[in-house]
C-alpha cells in the first residue's frame, strides 16, 4: 500500500524522519504483524510491503524532531495523525494456503469419502474446494502403494466441486479394485478471477473388489469323440482385472454325475480327455 500525508503545521524542535505503523485490527494474533516503516524528514509518502491479504488495517504516521534541552538532544515523536474515523483500508484477496489433514475413508468398491482441514490462512473468503481424483494407468501399477510416485502415468479422471464451503465430498463412479490418486485445492474468487491454493497432500488408496458378472456367449465346439473347445466372452464391463475363470464341466455314466474345477487364465479351453459317448 501507498501512504501519503502532509507536513505537521507546528513543528517544535527540528523534523528528522516521520514513522508510518500499519497496525491489524481485530485480531489479536495479528498484532504482532505490524509493519512500521521510517521516513525521511523530506518524504511525503511511502510504499509498506510485506501486509497480510483480506486483513483490515489502521494507519498511524507520527513525526520525529529533536530537541536541544540542557545541552542534550532528545529525540520526541509527535501522537499519531488525527484523522476521524481512523485512516483504515482492507488488503486485497490472495490465493488460500494449502488445505490440511486430507483422509479418505469408507472406501468400497466403486466409491470413497474424503474430507479434509480448512487452510491455516484463508487469505480471503474461500468460496469452494477443488477436489482432483487422479488415476494410475493399468500398465504402470506395480501392485505397490508405498512404491508409487507422481509421474505422467497418473490422469486426472475426475475434478468435483464442493458447495456451500463443505469440506468433504463423496467420490462416486470408480472401478473395483483400482488404485487411485485423490488431492485437495482451496479456491478464493475475486473480480471474478479465481484464486487458487497449492495442492493438499496426496494419498493413494485402492478401492476393493467385487464378485464379477457372468462370462457370456458360452460355445462348445466338439472337435471329435473325446475333445470339445470351449470359448465365451469375459464379463461386462471389465473394469478390473479378472484373476482366473472358474470352469466347471461334467459327464454322466449311469446314474451318477461327476463334475471338475478347472482354473484358466484365458476365455477359452480345450478339454481333451473327455469319455466320449458320455460328453454332456
Amino acid at each position: 500500500v501507498v501512504v501519503k500525508w502532509s507536513q505537521p503545521s507546528n513543528i517544535y524542535g527540528t523534523l528528522v524522519n516521520y514513522n508510518v505503523s500499519l497496525i491489524p485490527s481485530l485480531d489479536a494474533k495479528k498484532e504482532q504483524q505490524r509493519q512500521s516503516v521510517k521516513v525521511a524528514e523530506n518524504t511525503l509518502s511511502t510504499t509498506v510491503g510485506n501486509l497480510l491479504p483480506f486483513t483490515y488495517y489502521i494507519i498511524e504516521v507520527r513525526a520525529g524532531a529533536i530537541r536541544i534541552a540542557d545541552g542534550s538532544s532528545l529525540l520526541l515523536w509527535s501522537d499519531p495523525n488525527t484523522d476521524e474515523p481512523p485512516l483504515s483500508f482492507t488488503t486485497k484477496q490472495s490465493a488460500p494456503s494449502r488445505p490440511v489433514n486430507l483422509k479418505v475413508a469408507d472406501v468400497l468398491s466403486r466409491s470413497v469419502y474424503i474430507k479434509w482441514g480448512r487452510p491455516k490462512n484463508s487469505n480471503g473468503i474461500i468460496q469452494f474446494y477443488e477436489a482432483f481424483l487422479f488415476q494410475m494407468n493399468k500398465q504402470d501399477v506395480d501392485g505397490s502403494l508405498n512404491s508409487l510416485q507422481p509421474t505422467s502415468a497418473w490422469k486426472v479422471t475426475q475434478r468435483y466441486r464442493t458447495k456451500n464451503n463443505s469440506t468433504q465430498v463423496d467420490i462416486k463412479a470408480l472401478s473395483p479394485y483400482t488404485q487411485y490418486r485423490v488431492t485437495v485445492k482451496a479456491v478464493n474468487v475475486m473480480d471474478g478471477v479465481e484464486l487458487v491454493s497449492k495442492s493438499s497432500q496426496r494419498i493413494t488408496f485402492k478401492t476393493n473388489d467385487e464378485d464379477p458378472a457372468a462370462p457370456s456367449s458360452c460355445a462348445i465346439d466338439q472337435r471329435n469323440a473325446t475333445m470339445v473347445y470351449v470359448t465365451w466372452q469375459p464379463p461386462l464391463p471389465l473394469d478390473y482385472q479378472v484373476a482366473y475363470y472358474d470352469v466347471t464341466y461334467g459327464f454322466q455314466r449311469e446314474a451318477e454325475t461327476y463334475s471338475i474345477k478347472v482354473y484358466v487364465y484365458d476365455h477359452r479351453l480345450q478339454v481333451n480327455y473327455l469319455l466320449g459317448s458320455h460328453l454332456c
